[in-house]
């Protein structure tokens, strides 16, 4: 049975990035995260920085694009993100982290495995701790405020909850579990994964 795309949506602190890696190694598939930001870019004609601020602070962008006279908008490049993220699913079986992939972009592809990985705030938050250097206080700072964001920017773009679990096939707790038994999980489901049963996420609404 051929692989799925594997399209990975994590929390903040849940370990997602290393996870992915994992997969991508364990399954012998090409691994896309700031590549797709990269080939958008380059095909916007602007830097990868503007590109990821289309996912992060589209008012702040628009403003921006704005000031500077840009017939452009946050629009236009998150549509070119979704462009590229069509054109990497369609090339064949991949890991693609973010971006929306599994909930907008491929969304009626029945051939991407749509996986969400959570965990418990406090666990995150000690995870952040020590991943980024910070203090506690910071650490889950920067978790709810990325929660908060990414909820936020679903809903007010796309008209989708996050956190609507009907939108994934495979929902993973990283709390209390190292990254290697979450990755074998992920690879075990994927090796097993029927397509034509699977179908594409539920429409909006």
């Amino acid at each position: 049975m051929a692989l799925p795309v594997i399209a990975l949506s994590r929390q903040r602190g849940t370990g997602g990035d290393v996870i992915a890696a994992l997969v991508a190694h364990e399954l012998g598939l090409p691994l896309y995260d700031r590549q797709v930001l990269a080939q958008a870019a380059a095909k916007a004609g602007v830097s990868p920085d503007t590109i990821a601020a289309a996912e992060r602070r589209p008012g702040l962008l628009d403003r921006m694009l704005q000031w500077l006279g840009q017939s452009a908008t946050s629009a236009d490049y998150r549509r070119t993100i979704a462009t590229v993220l069509q054109t990497l699913a369609a090339a064949g079986p991949a890991v693609i982290v973010g971006h929306a992939a599994g909930q907008v972009a491929l969304r009626d592809r029945p051939d991407v495995l749509r996986v969400f990985l959570h965990a418990p705030v406090a666990q995150r938050v000690a995870r952040m701790q020590q991943y980024g250097q910070l203090s506690q206080t910071e650490a889950e700072a920067d978790v709810r405020r990325r929660d908060q964001e990414r909820a936020a920017f679903f809903q007010e773009h796309y008209g989708l909850d996050w956190y609507d679990l009907r939108r994934y096939d495979l929902v993973l707790n990283t709390g209390g579990r190292d990254y290697p038994t979450v990755a074998a999980d992920i690879c075990r489901t994927a090796r097993h994964w029927d397509h034509a049963a699977a179908g594409a996420v539920p429409p909006t609404g």
